[in-house]
């Protein structure tokens, strides 16, 4: 059985762009009889129609586009043919780590919010204050930034 890209399209769940994209890996299985020119006047046989493999192919790169996987990754890994077991593994820890990260920063706003900006502010600035004052030593590890002080330091790994 044959589609055509707006079939394809509705199907997958994928733009007519994305499926343009991919026709360098992905070309139609065979082109309809009926003739037609592009918009920069390239003339064209016939539009593309795909078969049941190539609708698969593109149902699969849509899933993946749901997790977030680039067209680059996604291209790289069907250019050499390889297993998208790897690239999910790596796509599960870059979420994972994400959400960690997320975590952080809701923490530090709930206590934001809990402690009041403006406080916050007097107690970073009155901190910052003292230990230049002091002469101590400037936390060179910025990663933190004033998430640090907000929180403790319980916010640092």
């Amino acid at each position: 059985m044959l589609f055509t890209v707006g079939e394809v399209c509705r199907i997958t769940g994928l733009s007519r762009k994305l499926l343009f994209d991919y026709k360098d890996l992905l070309p139609p299985a065979a082109y309809s009889s009926r003739g037609y020119e592009d918009r920069r006047g390239v003339q064209y046989d016939g539009y593309g129609l795909y078969d049941t493999d190539t609708l698969r192919v593109f149902t699969k790169i849509g899933i993946l586009r749901e997790i977030a996987l680039s067209r680059s990754e996604i291209k790289k890994a069907l250019l050499e043919n390889r297993n998208f077991d790897d690239l999910l593994e790596a796509q599960i820890k870059s979420i994972l780590l994400q959400r960690k990260q997320l975590e952080k920063r809701r923490l530090l706003a709930e206590k934001v919010k809990e402690t009041g900006l403006e406080l916050l502010v007097e107690k970073i600035v009155k901190e910052k204050f003292h230990e230049e004052k002091s002469g101590q030593k400037e936390n060179t590890d910025r990663s933190a930034g004033t998430a640090g002080i907000v929180c403790g330091g319980e916010n640092e790994e």
